[in-house]
């Protein structure tokens, strides 16, 4: 899938539109994250997808994931949460 600047560690888990996966950071192997790759075209509603990706960007709360960043590519998106 998409290159993105960290290796990864394992598989996570699997759900309906992707994967998410274990990773480190290849700047800093301290820093582990997990990534979520969805397929594009698996997503039957691509508006709630950019619903999500966007509330997660604005969300600061301690019982909610943090999102550091996406990455994508026309058949990927990734997101890289804590």
């Amino acid at each position: 899938f998409i290159s993105v600047p960290f290796l990864i560690i394992s598989g996570f888990g699997k759900g309906a539109y992707g994967t998410v996966y274990k990773a480190q950071t290849k700047t800093y192997p301290n820093n582990v994250r997990a990534i979520k790759v969805i397929k594009k075209k698996n997503v039957k509603n691509q508006q709630a997808l950019i619903d999500e990706v966007t509330i997660l960007r604005e969300c600061d709360h301690p019982s909610i994931v943090k999102m550091y960043e996406t990455f994508e590519d026309d058949q990927y998106l990734c997101m890289v949460l804590e």
